[in-house]
């Protein structure tokens, strides 16, 4: 079967891209030392400053670029598991803020992102009523599982590692359901290497613990959670884990752990640069998602620096790879 050709929405996409923020141009606002001149070199990029009283309040900008990238995204794909694929992690954020807010009893609403899947108050609503059968089946499996941990109220990290796992395995699912390849491939390199961060956060703070491997372990990666378990205790420098084809990740992993969600980043970005040889299926429009939800990591890793008075070269260092 041919793969599906999308002429319109590509050629539009394009065009978005050339308003991205080049490596060159964040390294100047990195450099830059005035705020309002770099508010206005977002105002040209169409970051909307008008929304907010004042910078401190970024924040606000960056969550309706967000809201503005899905909305351009519905209009382009109509087939509304792709960007549901997108979304769908953002309900799972949703249901993580407000379970763990719930046993804290603080105050949540400003976190919530108003761009998933289900609507904010339903999700309100249906927690605070626990009637979870609105949710997706993964999302109803990870509550249930959540619940039949004991005092799981008093472990957190319970909740967002079951959450995340799920949320990966349903993305998993939405992106075989696409029938595109490079999806299927951009979903299980994020598992992959989402799951090599947690065997070397478990080696490293929980001693190993196969327990909570296994609570964090998400399915659909390249690696077998065996592999990972077997490997968990062995000296982390020679473990075979790093011969399962995965051996630059690795020692990035264990050589430069402080560095790691960096490299995971731009190991992606790479990933998504190949789809700039695609002329009408749907790669440009992945890797236009990711380049602009990259984007604007970065001008909050440059805004936040600024406002807290952080040194330039550290800003930079904290960049990720443009996609143009």
């Amino acid at each position: 079967m041919p793969e599906q050709i999308y002429p319109y929405a590509v050629s539009k996409i394009r065009i978005k891209e050339l308003n991205l923020l080049t490596k060159h141009e964040l390294e100047n606002l990195a450099d830059e030392g005035n705020l309002d001149r770099i508010k206005s070199v977002l105002i040209d990029k169409d970051y909307n400053f008008e929304i907010i009283d004042k910078i401190e309040n970024f924040e606000n900008v960056l969550k309706n670029e967000h809201i503005k990238l899905y909305n351009l995204i519905k209009e382009l794909i109509p087939e509304q598991e792709f960007i549901n694929l997108f979304l769908c992690k953002n309900d799972y954020h949703n249901v993580k803020l407000i379970l763990k807010a719930k046993i804290a009893g603080k105050e949540y609403k400003e976190n919530l992102v108003d761009a998933g899947t289900i609507e904010l108050s339903k999700i309100e609503e249906n927690i605070e009523k626990e009637d979870y059968s609105s949710f997706s089946k993964y999302m109803q499996e990870a509550i249930k599982e959540i619940k039949n941990i004991p005092e799981y109220e008093k472990r957190p990290y319970i909740i967002d590692s079951i959450l995340d796992a799920k949320s990966f395995e349903e993305m998993k699912e939405m992106a075989e359901g696409t029938k595109c390849e490079f999806l299927v491939k951009y979903v299980e390199k994020l598992i992959t290497l989402i799951n090599i961060k947690t065997f070397f956060r478990v080696a490293r703070m929980f001693d190993c613990n196969k327990e909570m491997f296994n609570i964090s372990y998400i399915e659909g990666g390249n690696i077998a959670k065996e592999t990972f378990l077997e490997s968990l205790g062995q000296d982390l420098q020679n473990s075979k884990l790093k011969y399962e084809g995965i051996k630059e990740i690795y020692d990035q992993a264990f050589y430069n752990s402080e560095n790691f969600d960096i490299f995971c980043d731009n190991y992606i970005m790479d990933y998504m640069k190949d789809s700039k040889l695609k002329a009408l299926t749907i790669e440009p429009i992945v890797a236009y998602i990711y380049a602009k939800e990259t984007e604007i990591k970065n001008i909050r890793i440059i805004l936040t620096g600024k406002l807290n008075n952080i040194n330039s070269k550290l800003i930079k260092e904290r960049l990720r790879e443009s996609y143009v």
